[in-house]
């Protein structure tokens, strides 16, 4: 009979050791799984407030006029009628139709007008200190 118990109590302290190893595994993986969740939450929030706030600015109300115009696509990709992406840089050429030369541009936003009313200060030194262009 003495056998028999201590055969048992092995058979439970192993499966109390399995169970344990069990448990703190478990946990061990949802605290990290939940950490890493959360953090990519807050990363993707933090993007959609930088995005939010970029589209609030100037260049951002632009860029969604183009974009209403259809023209974000082919200035991105530069897949214009007539233009050519040479090392990086997009540039428009002359198309020959009906033995006239034309060349093609793209529809832009309401507020486009041409010449820009205001200065979009673009480089980091004119933003700190101003330029007189």
């Amino acid at each position: 009979m003495d056998q028999v118990k201590w055969i048992g109590a092995v058979v439970l302290g192993v499966a109390l050791a399995f169970a344990g190893t069990a448990w703190l595994t478990h946990t061990s993986g949802y605290s990290s799984g939940f950490e890493t969740g959360k953090a990519a939450g807050y990363q993707a929030a933090a993007d959609e407030k930088a995005m939010a706030a970029w589209a609030n600015t100037d260049q951002g109300r632009l860029a969604y006029e183009l974009a209403q115009a259809g023209s974000v696509e082919k200035l991105a990709h530069c897949n214009g009628k007539g233009w050519e992406l040479e090392k990086g840089t997009c540039y428009p050429y002359p198309v020959v139709e009906d033995k006239k030369s034309m060349v093609y541009g793209w529809p832009v936003g309401k507020s486009a007008r041409g010449t820009p009313s205001r200065k979009i200060n673009v480089s980091w030194f004119d933003s700190l200190f101003g330029s007189d262009a």
